[in-house]
């Protein structure tokens, strides 16, 4: 196993520690954490052994066959005489970029004008081929559910269980933001008392959703009429769950790299719900899940997430 220092506690190196853990295979041991400022005692369950200020006392004390770093863009100043410390001696080092934490699919090597630079590859769905296989497998899974759910009859009778709850009509239609930042209306089976529907994510015991709405809610049977969006063709089985306008705008300006959710069709699933982001979680990690699953997609994944989503619908906590 190769002893390595890892120099950095911020977010970039929890990230690097968290996959060095997971790919033991790697043949990595990490010995310790060199702090970037003012931390607790421990990154990931390892001991922070010192700071960068008494960086080279720490590479004699605790001899690492390999060192790296993973710092702030703020603290890339100091990272200079720390590489002027290792040139003479047998150590290696890797430098783990800052973005670390927002780019989630492999980089591309190029050259610009003789300086070498990174690229992110292109998406598997930026392929037109890639789109069509997708669109096919969601056309013809959704018109099968259809046609199912027609026959069984699942959908004509949690229709007569929304009208007879409470008066109102039996559909709930919300203008969303799908691909390419195109507006649609989304279509789920109504789970409030009619007109008390607002942009507001539902809290636990929310007093606008009816008892019948409750049920429907936890067991996400309300989202089932987005088969119909997916048969016309501005939703997709698997994707980025949609967002109303507004809150799309004020997460552009907050959260990076949320625009890119909006490369591919909406979803009535997605990686990031099945992986327990789902309603009032953190968006800042349900959006790096679109991300991955944007970046990562192929049609094995679609059909991985729709099994877990069956498996884990009657049982997800933040289903309310």
């Amino acid at each position: 196993m190769t002893r390595v220092l890892i120099v950095g506690s911020g977010e970039t190196a929890q990230i690097l520690i968290q996959r060095l853990c997971q790919n033991p295979g790697l043949g990595y041991r990490v010995i310790g954490v060199v702090s970037a400022g003012k931390s607790s005692r421990e990154v990931e369950g390892f001991k922070i052994v010192g700071t960068l200020s008494n960086f080279s006392q720490l590479i004699k004390k605790h001899d690492p066959e390999e060192v790296i770093f993973a710092l702030p863009a703020t603290a890339h100043t100091q990272l200079i005489p720390m590489l002027v410390s290792l040139q003479d001696g047998q150590i290696k080092y890797k430098i783990v970029s800052d973005l670390f934490g927002l780019i989630t699919h492999p980089l591309e090597n190029d050259v610009l004008l003789d300086i070498p630079v990174f690229q992110m590859k292109e998406a598997p769905l930026s392929s037109w081929h890639n789109r069509v296989i997708k669109r096919g497998f969601d056309f013809s899974l959704a018109l099968i559910g259809v046609i199912v759910l027609t026959v069984i009859p699942v959908l004509p009778a949690l229709a007569l269980g929304v009208k007879l709850s409470s008066s109102g009509p039996v559909f709930f239609r919300q203008k969303r933001v799908g691909r390419d930042g195109k507006h649609f209306l989304m279509l789920k089976f109504r789970s409030m008392a009619a007109g008390t529907e607002t942009v507001a994510f539902t809290a636990k015991n929310d007093p606008r959703v009816t008892v019948f709405g409750s049920f429907i809610r936890k067991t996400s049977l309300d989202e089932l009429p987005q088969i119909f969006n997916v048969l016309l063709g501005n939703m997709s089985l698997v994707g980025p769950r949609p967002e109303v306008p507004g809150l799309v705008e004020k997460f552009e300006k907050e959260i990076p790299r949320y625009f890119e959710r909006h490369q591919v069709k909406s979803g009535i699933t997605g990686w990031a719900q099945v992986n327990g982001f789902r309603g009032n979680t953190s968006l800042h990690e349900r959006v790096k899940y679109d991300i991955y699953y944007i970046e990562n997609w192929n049609l094995g994944l679609d059909i991985k997430i729709i099994i877990r989503t069956v498996l884990d619908i009657l049982e997800h906590e933040h289903a309310y």
